[in-house]
Order: structure tokens, then C-alpha cells, then sequence
């Protein structure tokens, strides 16, 4: 009898592991769908004028509000592995140079991480 209560433990457990695994991976899937829809947006607002034109035309390029595109990180909610790989995508989708990455990217984080990050060179 204890066995079989034992077993069904697993099975619950397993199953609720399951589930949650499940709800990541939906979230997950959300996100990156959302990212996604934004970058097709962001595709047809750019399709006016290419950088390249702006270039040779003397234009400056169109200010972008990086929030829009991506998010700010939620430790809670978010895995930084993911979040981070997100990021880079969209910032070399909108040809944003590495070397202004870092702004954007403590822009994106709670303070706390922000501060942590600043302090270093």
C-alpha cells in the first residue's frame, strides 16, 4: 500500500514537472513570437529608406525605441541565455553597432543587475 502511494507521488510529480516544463516552454514560445511580430513591424517601417540611402542621401537614420523591440528583462520570468540571444538578434537586425550594445543592454535590466554590470570596465 505505502508503495503504490509511493508511486503515485512519482507519477503526480512527475506530471507537475511536466506541466511546468510545459508553461516555460508556452512562455517561451510567446516571447519569441512576439519578437518576431515586432520585427516584422519594424521591417515594413524601414522598408521606406534603407540605412544605406540614408546614408548617401545625408539623412539621419530614424530614432528606434529599443523597448519596443525588446523588452526589459525579467529575472523572474525570463532566462538570460535566451534573453541575451534575443537581444543580440534584434539589435544586429536593426544594424545597431556592438559598441553601443552595452547602453541598450543595461537600459533593458533591473537596476540592481544595471548597477552590477556598470561597475565594471
Amino acid at each position: 500500500m505505502a508503495e503504490q502511494a509511493a508511486e503515485k507521488d512519482k507519477e503526480l510529480a512527475k506530471k507537475e514537472k511536466l506541466l511546468r516544463e510545459d508553461e516555460q516552454l508556452k512562455r517561451v514560445a510567446k516571447k519569441e513570437c512576439l519578437f518576431e511580430l515586432e520585427e516584422l513591424k519594424i521591417q515594413l517601417e524601414l522598408q521606406t529608406i534603407s540605412p544605406e540611402q540614408a546614408i548617401t542621401q545625408g539623412i539621419d537614420q530614424p530614432k528606434m525605441d529599443i523597448t519596443r523591440i525588446v523588452p526589459r528583462f525579467n529575472p523572474k520570468e525570463d532566462e538570460i541565455r535566451l534573453y541575451l540571444t534575443i537581444f543580440e538578434r534584434q539589435l544586429k537586425f536593426l544594424n545597431i553597432p556592438e559598441t553601443k550594445w552595452i547602453t541598450y543592454l543595461i537600459s533593458s535590466l533591473p537596476t540592481e543587475i544595471a548597477q552590477f554590470i556598470a561597475r565594471e570596465d
